[in-house]
C-alpha cells in the first residue's frame, strides 16, 4: 500500500490532500516522471486529465515538455473506479501509448503497477504508473483470457485456487473468475475439490440454465489450470446477510428461501443432488431486503438417476444430514432437504440447530437429532415456519419431508404474494435468456485434465 509519507507532494500537484485531526489522506497511486523537466504526481482524486490546456489537472507547458505541439489540449484521462481499477482513456490526436502499445483516440485500457505511459511515440516516455493494486491481479489469467477480461480484487480463496472479480473489457460487465489448480485437485479428499468434482461442476454449469442457479459464461483450460467465468453476485454470501445487524423478518427469509427451494427442485428434476448446500454457497445479487439469489459451488454435486443412492462422505458437517455422517451409509437426494432445513433454521433464528465444542460433538448431535432451540431466538417466528423446519430436519430420512412436501406446506403454499414475487424473477430471467442475454450458456463441455 502506498504511504503518503513515502510520496511527498510536488509543486505542480493541484490537489492538496485534506488533513483532518492530523491524518493525511493517502494517495491511491503515483505518476513517476520519466523526463527530468517534469515532476511526479501523487494521485488522490478519482479523475485526472493530462494535457497542455490550463484546465487539466496535470498541466504541462513548453518548459517541461520541449515538443509541446505533440501534446493535445487534453491528451489522456485517468479514472479510478469503485472497484479500484484504473482506466487510461486516450483523448489525443498524436497518440497515447501504454507499454509501447497505442491505445487509440477515445479508446481506453486498464493500467497496472509499473506500466509506462508515452505520448506521441512509444519511445517518448512521460510517466511510470505506480499503484497499490498488486500485479498478481493482472497475472491471474492466461494471455487468452487477459485479452477479454481485466481482473481486480480477490473474492475468495480455497484449497482449489482463487476467485477474483473480473471486468469484460468491451462491455464493462462484471464476472467472477474461478481459477482451479489441477495439481491441487489431483488427490481425492473427503472435502472434494478433486478432478472429479471439477468435471462435475463444469458439466452442471455448462448444461443447466435456471433463474436461481449461478450461470457460467465460459470455461477455459490450460495444461495446469481450469478457469470458470461465472456470473458475479455483488451482494455476497447469504452468511453475511444472516450475521448482519440488519433486521431479518420472516417475510424476507421466505423470499430468499423460496428462491433456493426452486433452484434445488430444478437440480433434483434434472438428476443432480447438490450435497453441499449451505449459506456460503448461496449468493445474493445485492444487500437489499429482497435480493435475487443463486445457488453456487457444485464441486461436490452428484449426477444420479431416480433410483441411485450415494455413499461418499462430503459436505460441511454443520449442514450434513445424519445418514451422510453415518459413514458410508447409502443416502438419497433427501440430504439436500436436510441441508435446506438447517439453512432455514439459521435464517429464522440466527442460531444453529446443532452445537458443540468440537466437530465431533456437532456430528454426534446431528446423528442423534439433538436440536438446540433457543426460546428467545424463536419468540417471533410463526408456528408454521417452526413446523416446516422440524419436518425437514427429521433424522429418519424416510419420515423427512421431500422437496414436493415443502412446496405443499402451508408456510410456502399459502403465501401467494411471495410466490408471485419470486415467479416474476423467474419470468424476467427467462425473458432475458430468450432474448440473447449476455450470459451465454455453452453446450456441455468436456475437460481433459491431462
Amino acid at each position: 500500500m502506498l504511504e503518503a509519507t513515502d510520496l511527498p507532494l510536488t509543486q505542480t500537484q493541484t490537489d492538496e490532500p485534506s488533513q483532518e485531526l492530523g491524518e493525511v489522506k493517502r494517495p491511491w497511486g503515483r505518476l513517476c516522471a520519466c523526463i527530468s523537466t517534469m515532476v511526479s504526481i501523487d494521485l488522490f482524486e478519482p479523475v485526472y486529465t493530462f494535457g497542455r490546456a490550463p484546465s487539466c489537472n496535470i498541466f504541462v507547458d513548453e518548459s517541461q515538455f520541449p515538443t509541446i505541439l505533440n501534446v493535445s489540449k487534453q491528451h489522456f484521462r485517468l479514472t479510478k473506479d469503485e472497484e479500484g481499477l484504473v482506466f487510461l482513456t486516450d483523448l489525443s490526436k498524436n497518440g497515447t501509448f501504454v507499454n509501447r502499445t497505442k491505445i487509440g483516440r477515445n479508446n481506453e485500457c486498464v493500467i497496472y503497477n509499473e506500466d509506462i505511459i508515452a505520448i506521441g511515440s512509444p519511445s517518448t516516455r512521460v510517466y511510470s504508473f505506480i499503484s497499490d493494486i498488486n500485479r498478481d491481479d493482472y497475472e491471474f489469467l492466461p494471455q487468452e483470457l487477459r485479452l477479454k477480461y481485466t481482473t481486480t480484487k480477490l473474492l475468495g480463496r480455497g484449497s482449489f485456487g482463487q476467485v477474483r472479480l473480473a471486468l469484460d473489457k468491451q462491455t464493462r460487465e462484471q464476472f467472477a473468475i474461478k481459477r482451479i489448480d489441477k495439481s491441487r485437485s489431483s488427490v481425492s479428499t473427503r472435502r472434494g475439490n478433486n478432478i472429479s468434482g471439477i468435471k462435475t461442476e463444469v458439466e452442471i454449469l455448462s448444461s443447466f440454465s435456471h433463474a436461481f442457479i449461478i450461470q457460467m459464461r465460459e470455461v477455459f483450460e490450460t495444461d495446469d489450470e481450469v478457469f470458470l467465468v461465472l456470473e458475479y453476485m455483488s451482494g455476497g454470501e447469504l452468511t453475511s446477510r444472516i450475521r448482519s445487524t440488519l433486521a431479518f423478518p420472516e417475510c424476507e427469509v421466505k423470499f430468499i428461501f423460496y428462491q433456493i427451494l426452486l433452484g434445488v427442485r430444478y437440480l433434483h428434476l434434472n438428476g443432480v443432488t447438490h450435497r453441499d448446500l449451505k449459506p456460503e454457497n448461496v449468493l445474493l445479487s445485492t444487500q437489499n431486503q429482497y435480493p435475487r439469489v443463486k445457488i453456487s459451488d457444485f464441486g461436490l454435486s452428484k449426477i444420479m438417476d431416480d433410483i441411485s443412492v450415494m455413499e461418499t462422505v462430503c459436505g460441511t458437517v454443520q449442514y450434513a444430514a445424519p445418514e451422510v455422517l453415518r459413514f458410508f451409509e447409502p443416502y438419497s437426494r433427501k440430504v439436500d432437504v436436510w441441508s435446506l432445513g438447517v439453512i432455514l433454521f439459521y435464517m429464522l433464528s440466527r442460531t444453529q440447530p446443532f452445537v458443540g465444542s468440537s466437530r465431533e460433538e456437532v456430528a454426534k448431535n446431528i446423528v442423534s437429532g439433538k436440536i438446540t432451540w433457543d426460546p428467545k431466538a424463536w419468540r417471533n417466528v410463526s408456528l408454521p415456519a417452526k413446523n416446516l423446519v422440524k419436518s425437514m430436519i427429521t433424522v429418519d430420512s424416510t419420515c423427512r419431508y421431500s422437496i414436493v412436501d415443502i412446496f405443499k406446506h402451508d408456510w410456502v403454499a399459502k403465501d401467494h404474494e411471495t410466490r408471485r414475487n419470486v415467479e416474476e424473477l423467474v419470468q424476467t430471467f427467462e425473458e432475458n435468456n430468450d432474448s440473447g442475454d449476455n450470459l451465454v450458456i455453452p453446450k456441455r463441455r468436456r475437460i481433459s485434465f491431462v
